[in-house]
């Protein structure tokens, strides 16, 4: 009984282990930053990615910025649908808001801290786009040749100019993440845990049907 009771208790640990559901879905952050684009009033700089099979709410939005000057102001992360189009489409949500007046005056990465995040569909183009409110460019946004990052390479962006495809144009650099519950999978050692609980189960079933 208690070598039992010890099986499904490693059988618990190892499903208590499992991988999270954090799911990439596009990341152009490691390319090399060849210049930045201005983030302005009317017309956002924005940037597409797409869902795939994949479907859950934003965790995690990571953007390359820069700071332009002193003057207080903040930028508006949005989220727009485009459903299976290259245009922006629809917006959703404002994801959340960046003080420009905090970023760093050389392009580094900024983490959003996303307040706002309805669940994403699977099979679906989305697109980040920044505004800013201020009447001067006081942040600007760093854009990328290299398309090799996941999911870049066949999606689009948009610049004062219009919106153009990212290779080879070089598209806005940022990372997106999900959280999809359905993609769970076992740590490699966890999945060696289960099966050493699985086979201590059998052994106890055995030693009991041999007495």
């Amino acid at each position: 009984m208690h070598k039992l009771i010890g099986a499904c208790g490693l059988l618990f640990l190892a499903w208590s282990l499992r991988a999270d559901t954090t799911i990439v879905l596009y990341d152009s952050m490691d390319g090399e930053t060849a210049s930045q684009d201005g983030i302005a009033f009317g017309l956002p700089l924005a940037d597409s990615f797409s869902t795939d099979e994949y479907s859950g709410p934003i965790t995690q939005i990571t953007l390359m910025l820069q700071g332009l000057s002193d003057v207080p102001g903040s930028i508006s992360v949005d989220l727009y649908s485009a459903g299976h189009g290259e245009n922006l489409g629809i917006l959703i949500t404002t994801l959340g808001t960046i003080d420009d007046s905090l970023l760093s005056f050389s392009t580094t990465p900024v983490v959003l801290d996303v307040t706002s995040s309805p669940v994403l569909q699977a099979d679906t183009r989305y697109w980040i786009a920044l505004t800013t409110q201020a009447d001067n460019i006081t942040a600007a946004w760093g854009y990328t040749f290299d398309t090799s990052g996941t999911g870049v390479e066949n999606e689009y962006f948009q610049d004062g100019i219009g919106i153009l495809s990212n290779d080879p144009n070089g598209p806005y650099q940022m990372e997106v993440q999900i959280d999809d519950p359905s993609v769970v999978t076992p740590e490699p050692g966890t999945e060696l845990l289960a099966g050493s609980a699985l086979v201590t189960l059998g052994l106890t079933r055995r030693r009991k049907g041999n007495r």
